[in-house]
């Protein structure tokens, strides 16, 4: 029996392979393995397949260990145990050292893959990765918790196969990213005309949710990672301040209110009575939706110039800003327009647009020109007609003419005069004043003064709108005055004739209006030639006669007798009546003529009358070779004077009581009142005929007289 069996072993061993147990060399030193494999009843191929014979219900445990030497296997048994294995090995890797009973495979090293890090490795992720750990080799976590900000790994390499190295590991890592919750930037809670771009979110990612801001409100979010939280932000959306009030005052805070045009001047009353009258002020008010602190500048601009102010005055919404403008601040002279602005104080971007406050003002220096002419209304007593503003004041009269302030100021204006003319020149006057017309060294009244060719007058010249439109571009107007002239002297013979030889002076003014503005008051008014330098022929006297013609028919007198010689031939010669003074006399009173009982006294000269002749009601007549004269200390003459010629000079009235006979010429224009205005009313000599002295005349010497005034 056993020889059948070691006869089966035999031919078994001849016809199966020699049994392989095989395993992995794990170094270069000698190392070895220990495993149960099962028992096999099939025969092993060499290429290490094996075909299905094995009995998987029996199994062994073997030790056995190898040596690698040269490159290449040696046997090493270490433990074969009892009996052998038949067809067994352990498949470890594709380099293998099979050791079997009966001999030795050789098999060539093989080493181990390297380790290599995947795609996650330097990322960042906020738990440990999952995936992308390894692109190769072999996962080992070194700190899978992150506790100090990194995950760290390592990818192993593979072992060597029959005694080749081990493949290297590589360590990798990644970021474990903490828990941001998500905050808001500093532009939340702002104010801002648009969506704001920049400091959204000081953590997280922003997020817009509203950027029109329709509701008022610009809305982000700022999203946190990690799962963290997220954050709600917002901002206002800033709106332009609005323009809701103006006001025009001064700087005693009162307010000024505007013409039917909305404007005003800086030389009204309510600027210049107060104490910066050239100072206008100006009060802005803007409104804003975010409070009247979100407004942060008001400008107002007058014409072309800007003025800015930064100090307002806030209440809730409002923001009011005060200018106080003087006029040397202001470049223009006309009327300009008003119009203001108002800036947001975030964004200069936020700002309403100039807006028009629908005043206008003008700064101005208040100086007007004036000019005119004088015209003379004596023929119409000064009337504020047109016919008084026809005849121009002769360019003869010098006249001074001042323009009297009554107002406070009292700023009289010394005019410049080019008869008739007028003009104020550099001495213009102020708007809003009062002047009075002040003549000097002129010969006529009060004046009545026409403004602007007006058809009304006016004896003071209030310089308001009315005469001068403080908003035109010229500032001037024309003042034109008429006044009544001081007329020259006249004379007026009462209930008397008045006749000369030569001619008679009628210088009865216009300006006397009333009947008794005649040379003679009932009576005859005769002589070859009548000058007329006053009212006409027929105004002054009904009753005359006057021209070459009538020369010999009306006025006889000069033809017939040379009076004197006539009177003292008559008188002294053949009746021995009259005294006689030779040469010039001066006298003061009748005394001063001597005393002659029949009142007739000759003068061979001239004679002055130096006072008053009063003839006590006798009879008296001087009768004179040469003139005769009476200065201002006569102002009554009695008696019948005859003279070559009779004069009246000085001022104040002069009545002579009686007749006058001059053989040449009467002149009484040398003879005025000290006013020189009351010539227009009253004559400034004044005959009155006294028939008392002709009935008292000695009675031997009345045909001698009326044979000599009748020329016979």
């Amino acid at each position: 029996m056993i020889k059948k069996i070691i006869i089966l072993f035999i031919v078994f061993w001849i016809i199966c392979p020699k049994p392989v147990f095989a395993w992995t060399c794990s170094g270069n030193e000698t190392s070895q393995k220990t495993a149960t494999y099962m028992w096999c009843t099939y025969t092993p191929n060499y290429d290490g397949t094996t075909q299905s014979h094995c009995n998987s219900g029996s199994t062994k445990t073997f030790t056995i260990g190898c040596k690698i030497i040269d490159g290449g296997c040696s046997q090493d048994l270490a433990d074969l145990g009892s009996g052998w294995f038949n067809n067994c090995e352990d498949r470890l890797g594709s380099s293998e050292c099979r050791f079997s009973k009966y001999g030795v495979l050789c098999c060539t090293p093989s080493s181990g893959s390297d380790g290599s890090c995947g795609s996650a490795n330097s990322q960042s992720s906020c738990s440990a990765p999952t995936s992308g750990l390894c692109s190769s080799g072999n996962l080992s976590w070194v700190d899978s918790s992150g506790s100090d900000g990194i995950f760290n790994w390592r990818c192993n390499g593979t072992s060597g196969l029959c005694g080749g190295a081990d493949g290297n590991s590589d360590s990798c890592s990644a970021t474990n990213l903490p828990t941001v919750n998500g905050a808001c930037g500093t532009s939340n809670g702002g104010t801002f005309a648009s969506m704001p771009t920049t400091n959204l979110c000081s953590t997280g990612t922003s997020s817009v949710i509203d950027s029109t801001a329709s509701d008022g409100t610009f809305n982000w979010n700022c999203i946190g990672s990690c799962n963290g939280s997220t954050g709600i932000c917002s901002a206002i959306r800033d709106s332009a301040p609005v323009f809701t009030g103006f006001s025009i005052k001064n700087v005693s805070g009162t307010t000024v209110s505007a013409d039917s045009s909305s404007r005003n001047q800086i030389c009204e009353n309510s600027f210049t009575s107060t104490t910066s009258p050239t100072t206008a002020r100006f009060t802005v008010t803007y409104t804003d939706n975010q409070g009247g602190s979100d407004i942060g500048s008001i400008q107002l601009k007058i014409g072309s110039q800007t003025f800015t102010s930064s100090s307002l005055t806030v209440s809730g919404n409002n923001a009011t800003a005060v200018f106080d403008i003087a006029r040397s601040q202001i470049s223009s002279t006309s009327l300009e327009s008003i119009s203001v602005i108002g800036y947001d104080v975030h964004s200069g971007s936020v700002s309403s647009s100039w807006v028009s406050t629908g005043r206008s003002f003008k700064f101005w220096d208040c100086k007007v020109s004036v000019s005119g002419n004088g015209y003379d209304s004596s023929a119409t007593g000064g009337s504020c007609s047109n016919d008084s503003f026809v005849t121009k004041i002769s360019s003869d009269i010098v006249y001074g003419l001042t323009m009297n302030d009554v107002s406070s100021a009292n700023e009289d204006q010394i005019m410049t005069v080019n008869s008739p003319a007028y003009s104020s020149g550099a001495n213009s006057l102020t708007w809003g004043r009062d002047y009075l017309f002040k003549l000097s060294n002129f010969p006529g009244t009060d004046p009545t003064v026409r403004l602007n060719g007006s058809s009304t007058c006016t004896s003071q010249i209030t310089l308001n709108s009315l005469v001068v439109d403080p908003y035109q571009d010229t500032m001037s107007f024309t003042a034109d005055f008429t006044s009544v002239l001081d007329q020259d002297s006249w004379w007026q013979a009462n209930n008397g004739g008045v006749i000369s030889n030569n001619k008679i002076d009628n210088r009865v003014p216009v300006t006397c209006t009333t009947d008794n503005c005649k040379i003679s008051i009932g009576s005859l008014v005769a002589a070859p030639l009548i000058d007329n330098t006053g009212k006409t022929e027929t105004e002054s006297q009904s009753w005359f006669y006057g021209g070459v013609d009538s020369v010999n028919s009306n006025a006889k007198l000069a033809d017939v007798n040379k009076n004197y010689s006539y009177f003292y031939k008559q008188y002294l010669v053949r009746n021995g009546i009259g005294i006689t003074a030779v040469g010039n006399k001066t006298i003061a009173s009748v005394n001063d003529l001597g005393n002659d009982t029949n009142g007739i006294y000759f003068i061979d000269g001239n004679l002055m009358i130096n006072g008053n002749i009063d003839a006590g009601g006798k009879f008296l007549m001087i009768i004179v070779n040469g003139n005769i004269t009476a200065n201002q200390n006569a102002t009554r003459v009695d008696g019948i004077l005859v003279a070559n010629n009779i004069y009246a000079v000085d001022n104040g009235q002069l009545v002579f009581n009686g007749s006058l006979f001059a053989s040449n010429t009467i002149d009484f224009s040398g003879r005025s009142f000290a006013t020189k205005s009351d010539n227009n009313l009253n004559p400034a000599v004044k005959v009155n005929y006294k028939p008392e002295l002709i009935f008292k005349i000695p009675s031997k010497l009345t045909k001698i007289l009326a044979n000599w005034q009748w020329g016979n």
